[in-house]
């Protein structure tokens, strides 16, 4: 899921509001310093320092929306949900039209299990920005977990729509046709993934499956030698190519 994004939401225009006391210069200075070094920590994956420094941001002051939304994601990254959801939401009561925020808090939702909580947020997210990829790809989930086909199909069309480099999306939706027997979707999909990714070594062999429930041994090898290329011990290249080469032998 693309939780790791680096992402600054607007300052002094998101700061202002009823009861809200505009940080000055020298404040704000130094609040900006903390966010850009807790969003390089992050990157790195360096969670503990990033969250202190984000911490820093937050007590210089307690009204900027991208500080409990980087802290937030910093939460979410370590799998501490609950709090991920009390930051994103702090984060929207400060700015309620930050799509992205919404997005975030839905999975944290969906990462507690409370689809529905993640579909009114994932929703709310669309509503504020249409063009918000990422909404509609985790839509997409919630509708899968509620086995609703028809609505996961619409949303991950959606998503790549907007997005036709969303990796994830043409996995998905690759995986859904894969489970309908719709082998030339699968190809289609996941020949994207390789275009996008010419080192997606599961795409290669997801197209190597495909190929030989089609029955076209040939093909399917030719995929699987481009996954072993890449990685010539890669075990499930290996195992397909056994089943493939000994298909062939019987023919």
């Amino acid at each position: 899921m693309r939780f790791i994004i680096c992402i600054v939401l607007a300052t002094a225009s998101l700061i202002a509001g009823c009861g809200k006391k505009e940080a000055d210069p020298q404040t704000l200075k130094q609040v900006v310093l903390h966010l850009e070094r807790g969003m390089l920590f992050h990157n790195k994956g360096q969670f503990e320092p990033a969250l202190a420094e984000f911490n820093k941001a937050i007590k210089l002051d307690p009204y900027r929306p991208d500080a409990y939304f980087q802290r937030g994601r910093i939460y979410g990254n370590t799998g501490k949900f609950d709090k991920a959801v009390e930051d994103f939401t702090r984060t929207i009561k400060l700015d309620p039209k930050v799509s992205i925020a919404y997005v975030k808090r839905g999975l944290a939702y969906l990462a507690l299990q409370k689809p529905d909580d993640a579909l009114a947020d994932f929703n709310k997210a669309i509503e504020i920005n249409p063009k918000e990829a990422e909404a509609y790809f985790n839509r997409s989930i919630v509708y899968m977990t509620k086995d609703n086909k028809v609505e996961t199909f619409k949303n991950l069309d959606m998503a790549i729509k907007i997005d036709p480099q969303y990796l994830e999306a043409y996995t998905s939706r690759a995986a859904l046709n894969n489970s309908m027997r719709k082998y030339d979707e699968v190809i289609k999909d996941l020949d994207k993934v390789t275009a996008i990714d010419p080192n997606n070594i599961n795409a290669y062999v997801g197209k190597g499956y495909s190929y030989t429930y089609k029955a076209e041994f040939d093909k399917a090898l030719s995929e699987v030698n481009k996954a072993l290329k890449i990685s010539p011990k890669d075990p499930q290249a290996l195992e397909l190519k056994a089943k493939i080469q000994k298909i062939k032998e019987l023919q």
